[in-house]
């Protein structure tokens, strides 16, 4: 199968999650976390699930009762986490008539969205997928992206986008604009600023960008 990688934004997005176990619940964290608006339904919820609900209140529902074919309509994404391969394929069968994406959880080729192995180092976002073929496979390669990105990574992007803001708005070259942005990514400029000094990072960035776009202004015509 051929999948496009995105990343999807569901701040405030309806999103039902069908299940009450420990993988339904992993999977409602992480939906919280991205600021979804979660609906779970199971005839039963380990206790994780109430403890949540009360943490998140306008966030997460919880609905007592087995899953049976609904509408789907109102939901922008469909989540299959039961150990019931019917219940699953129920979900999945649903969200293809209402057009909404689903992951079925372990069955990717009820999938129209594949769950991926992530990490985040504040703004930045690394996501691994093996196309269902061996999730443990996609979770060491995280691992392994993870351990060569430090958790600074995180506060010299945020910085690095304070910077491109300021640019877009002083220089109005866009190739100029993309070259020194491209120089201040490598990572041989992020470890000399990342090492620290008397200003602040973005100070940092700011200084480093003035010096190169000055190196990087063409010659002036005799």
């Amino acid at each position: 199968m051929g999948y496009l990688p995105v990343f999807l934004n569901l701040t405030g997005r309806n999103v039902l999650v069908v299940g009450g176990g420990a993988v339904a619940l992993r999977k409602v964290e992480t939906l919280l976390e991205a600021e979804a608006r979660v609906t779970a339904v199971s005839p039963a919820f380990s206790p994780a699930f109430d403890a949540l609900a009360a943490a998140h209140p306008d966030h997460l529902h919880l609905v007592r009762e087995p899953y049976t074919p609904r509408d789907l309509t109102p939901f922008f994404l469909a989540v299959a986490a039961t150990d019931d391969p019917e219940a699953n394929a129920a979900v999945a069968a649903d969200a293809e008539r209402a057009r909404v994406w689903v992951n079925v959880v372990d069955v990717p080729e009820l999938c129209t969205v594949l769950a991926t192995a992530t990490f985040r180092r504040g703004p930045v976002q690394v996501a691994v997928c093996t196309g269902g073929e061996c999730p443990a496979l996609g979770r060491t390669l995280r691992d392994e992206l993870a351990e060569a990105c430090p958790e600074i990574l995180g506060e010299y992007a945020a910085a690095l986008g304070a910077e491109r803001a300021r640019l877009k708005g002083e220089c109005p070259d866009p190739a100029r604009r993309a070259r020194a942005l491209d120089h201040l990514a490598r990572r041989e400029t992020r470890d000399r600023l990342l090492r620290g000094g008397a200003d602040t990072l973005e100070a940092r960035l700011r200084e480093e960008t003035g010096r190169f776009l000055g190196e990087d202004t063409p010659p002036a015509r005799p």
